[in-house]
């Protein structure tokens, strides 16, 4: 079994990406989903810490903050809903690269807005929200490069608004601190995560191929369990088979089935004179006539012995039979295979016998094999190149 490899590599130093560009797009594609839950949920996570802000922080406070806070806490929450919502148009999959970013960045951009306008409570506000922060980035499905990107402009941003504010610079350490700090862990989570997911689907897509070689190669042993090996028509274990299924079949139907034995005729002749190699020539042009001639959907062909086959019919009438029959022998005739041993043409003829199943009777497959043998016998009998009808 042939496996394509297809590595982790580096597209730089720091971006993680498949060698291959086809895979690297089938396992974005198939990311989407996930992404797109998981962007859901950070959503709503972000409008209850904000709304939590709102509505239960600020009131502690002895100053009256939520003013402040409300056209902020608006947008915000608005945009999170609005984009809530627009997940689930078909439109938001196409440029959801794009949405999860720009959410990251207006989320960010309202803490440190709010940090800006309510300067008493400024430290606590960096200082708590440095892990919702770097965790949004992961659930917002950005690339570990692109948090850690957006996670050092927002550090930036957070010593520029530190600056703003007029405050000691010692006030913010442990904030400052605090916030490089889960920066450093998230990309560092962040990369062994993606890493870990394409690691997962590698293994997913060498799952599937083994299941699909495995289904294949039932498919190939079950082909070879009822195929013959030279002729490919199906074999006798498949004749059995097959033939209690069909009468089976016409019973319930109330329809009729026939069966034909057919023999080439002084075959171990031929085999001795011309050789068996010559001999298997013969086995697999006779097959591929009888194939050629007996061509309807539901006709099925056998090789049921070493010069002999099979063929199930399903619903002919008598006298159409007889056209069969007849056309079989012309068109072995019409091969003109040379047979110099054979005492009754001097090319390769056949002998058939034919039998139909007895629909007022409980007559098994069995029964009709035994019937269209005898019959088969009779045409042998009686000259051969001929059909005998039972």
């Amino acid at each position: 079994m042939n496996e394509k490899t297809v590595p982790v590599t580096y597209n730089s130093i720091f971006q993680l990406a498949f060698a291959d560009k086809a895979i690297e797009k089938d396992f974005k594609t198939k990311q989407i989903p996930l992404i797109t839950l998981l962007f859901r949920f950070a959503l709503l996570i972000s409008i209850a810490l904000y709304s939590c802000f709102y509505f239960i922080v600020l009131p502690t406070q002895s100053v009256n903050y939520q003013s402040s806070f409300l056209a902020i806490y608006q947008v915000v929450t608005l945009y999170c809903v609005l984009l809530f919502s627009f997940s689930y148009s078909k439109n938001f999959q196409a440029h959801q690269q794009i949405y999860t970013i720009l959410s990251a960045v207006i989320i960010s951009v309202g803490v440190l807005l709010t940090a800006y306008n309510i300067p008493p409570l400024a430290s606590l506000i960096l200082q708590s929200t440095g892990l919702p922060i770097t965790a949004f980035f992961i659930l917002f499905g950005l690339s570990w490069v692109q948090a850690f990107t957006l996670a050092i402009l927002y550090f930036a941003a957070s010593l520029g608004v530190i600056s703003l504010l007029n405050q000691a610079f010692i006030d913010f350490t442990f904030a400052i601190f605090n916030l490089f700090g889960f920066f450093i862990i998230a990309s560092i989570a962040g990369f062994i995560l993606e890493k870990q997911k394409r690691q997962t689907y590698l293994a997913e897509q060498h799952t599937d191929r083994l299941i699909n070689d495995l289904e294949q190669s039932k498919i190939q042993l079950h082909e070879l369990s009822i195929k013959d090996s030279l002729t490919e028509l199906f074999n006798r274990r498949h004749f059995d088979d097959v033939g209690e299924l069909k009468i089976k079949e016409a019973k319930r139907l109330k329809s009729t089935m026939h069966l034909l034995m057919i023999d080439i005729d002084y075959f171990k002749q031929y085999n001795d004179h011309y050789g068996h190699p010559a001999g298997d020539d013969v086995l697999v042009i006779v097959a591929n006539t009888l194939l050629k001639t007996l061509r309807r959907s539901t006709d099925l062909v056998f090789r049921v012995g070493g010069e002999e086959f099979a063929a199930i019919l399903l619903g002919d009438a008598s006298e159409n039979l007889k056209q069969i029959s007849q056309s079989i022998h012309n068109a072995i005739d019409k091969l003109a295979i040379e047979h110099n041993k054979s005492t009754i043409e001097k090319h390769i003829t056949v002998s058939i016998g034919l039998a139909s199943m007895n629909t007022s009777t409980n007559e098994t497959f069995g029964d009709l094999y035994n019937k269209a043998d005898k019959a088969l016998y009779l045409a042998k009998q009686s000259g051969r190149n001929k059909t005998s009808i039972f």
